[in-house]
């Protein structure tokens, strides 16, 4: 039982580190097309 909660534990941390990375790969995406259309001053 213990052993089984320690691999959902594991799993679940390395799912929400995929969903952060794609969540800052997104924003900074969307950062760098923001940067592009601004007008240069």
């Amino acid at each position: 039982m213990l052993k089984k909660k320690q691999i959902d534990d594991k799993l679940i941390r390395k799912i929400n580190s995929q969903i952060l990375q794609n969540v800052l790969a997104i924003g900074l995406d969307k950062f760098k097309k923001v940067q592009k259309d601004a007008p240069k001053n």
